[in-house]
């Protein structure tokens, strides 16, 4: 009897020892994969931003779906905000486009933002967001992620400081051009690595 409960306890220890075995393998094929394949893009005043910062940005990017068309920050970036909302982040299509070309909208937006934190303004309210589109004022912006909030105060910031509609293009892609001499940045090279796009 003493021994037929020894056997008993002595095979639940060594079930347990076995699911702890497998969860630490699981959770380290997870960490690898979630964490050890990201990849650094580019840099920017000192900071690096990864793969996973752009992707969560370009989430962010659907924020400025309440804005007014058309979008001076789209302008700015020349780029539709659709286009890169919509771009998947797969290494078969990192394969054959120009990673640059990719990612560099983040890169201006992310000199932009260093420009408008040197302003010191951080929030809007509701009739500046009325400004940039009445659909805004809609969003509770307490609630909004760090890059939704960015975004919108990029939309505000740009808006209220290039009014002539006949020079908008011309004069937002000057002040994009003096912004990038001023801070220093650099790409990385892209190497081919298994990456988790957009949900």
């Amino acid at each position: 009897m003493v021994t037929s409960k020894l056997v008993h306890l002595y095979s639940l220890k060594r079930l347990f020892l076995f699911s702890v075995s497998l969860i630490f393998l699981i959770n380290t094929n997870v960490f690898s994969k979630s964490v050890g394949f990201d990849q650094a893009v580019f840099r920017i005043t000192g900071r690096v931003f990864f793969y996973s910062d752009i992707l969560e940005m370009q989430k962010a990017l659907d924020v400025l779906s309440c804005v007014k068309q058309p979008s001076f920050l789209s302008y700015y970036m020349n780029k539709k905000i659709s286009e890169l909302r919509n771009f998947e982040w797969s290494p078969e299509k990192l394969k054959n486009e120009k990673i640059v070309e990719k990612v560099s909208p983040y890169l201006i937006l992310e000199t932009l933002k260093l420009n408008l934190l040197s302003l010191g303004k951080d929030t809007i309210n509701e009739s500046e967001l009325a400004k940039i589109g009445k659909k805004c004022t809609k969003l509770s912006w307490s609630t909004l992620s760090v890059d939704k909030k960015a975004f919108l105060l990029l939309e505000f910031f740009l808006r209220e400081r290039f009014t002539n509609k006949k020079s908008l293009r011309f004069d937002l892609n000057k002040y994009r051009e003096n912004l990038s001499k001023k801070e220093k940045h650099e790409y990385f090279e892209f190497k081919e690595f298994s990456f988790k796009g957009k949900e």
